[in-house]
Parts: structure tokens; C-alpha cells; sequence
């Protein structure tokens, strides 16, 4: 099995214990495990030069586990392990892709509309988006349960070597 963060039991307690829905016919673990692996995609290249810390061992390869790693309270992390947030996380994508979101689409030109206008009749729909605005959705689940994780908050930690 490729490198992923969790594994289908984990998915299937945490999605149980917050009563989310996922595929039990026939063929879902195995469906299950692929929307994990590209969920595992997803998390660490969304957040990719954002972690805290570094990669516990250079060779390895998802970015966790990392060394050196501070939650937002200034504990430090294990090395060896990976955060159960990241695991949930991960879960958290795993039940969209699930769901038919493509959490990492093609986006055309950037994904940035400038205008669309559509004209039925005397009803009209017009759609205008800011030039500064992301061109992708922000998934709040996802980025809540890593924000202690990543860097960009007010909280920084020095550390003598």
C-alpha cells in the first residue's frame, strides 16, 4: 500500500464517531483506500512549504513525519509519528473526494472569473469575483484542523541548537 496518512479502520472510527456518511457496498474499502491515498495528495501538496519543522528522514516520502515541530501551545512533537490531525485531515478530504469534489481541479486561466452574465427574460444572473480573490475554495475543515501545524500564525517558537 502506498505511503498515506491513516488507514481505512481509523477513517471508518472517526467518520462513525462524528456521524458522517461513507460507502459500505460492495468494493467500498477499496474505494475508500484510493480517495485516502489521493487525500494523503491532497493535504501534503496543499500544504507543502507551509509545515512547521522538517522532514523527520530526507528519503521519505510524505512530509510527515516531521522533527523540530512546535504546536501552536509550544509542546514538541514526536518525530516519529504523525499527528492525529493530520490524520483527520486527511479523513476530512477523504469523505470529499468520496462525495464526487475534486479538492485539486484543473483550473482554467488561474480559475479567476472576472464576469459571467447570464439573461433570461427579464431575469439576470451576474457573477464578478474580486482580482485578489483565491482561485481555489478554501476547505475550513481541513485548514482548522492543520492551522496549529503549519506555519503563518502569530505564535512563533525560537529555539537555541
Amino acid at each position: 500500500m502506498p505511503d498515506i496518512y491513516g488507514d481505512l479502520a481509523g477513517f471508518k472510527s472517526w467518520a462513525d464517531d462524528r456521524g458522517r456518511v461513507y460507502p459500505v457496498t460492495s468494493g467500498a474499502d477499496d474505494q475508500i483506500s484510493a480517495a485516502l491515498v489521493r487525500a494523503t495528495d491532497y493535504v501534503d501538496g496543499r500544504y507543502r512549504g507551509r509545515w512547521r519543522g522538517i522532514k523527520a528522514d530526507a528519503d521519505q516520502s510524505l512530509a510527515w513525519p516531521r522533527a523540530k515541530v512546535r504546536d501552536e501551545d509550544g509542546y514538541l512533537l514526536p518525530g516519529d509519528a504523525v499527528p492525529v490531525r493530520v490524520e483527520y485531515a486527511a479523513y476530512e478530504a477523504t469523505l470529499r473526494f468520496l462525495a464526487g469534489d475534486d479538492l485539486q481541479p484543473d483550473l482554467e486561466r488561474g480559475g479567476a472569473v472576472t464576469k459571467t452574465r447570464d439573461k433570461a427574460g427579464p431575469v439576470e444572473t451576474e457573477t464578478e469575483y474580486s482580482a485578489s480573490a483565491p482561485a481555489r475554495a478554501a476547505i475550513t475543515a481541513i485548514d482548522d484542523l492543520l492551522a496549529g501545524l503549519i506555519r503563518g500564525g502569530n505564535a512563533q517558537w525560537l529555539e537555541r541548537a
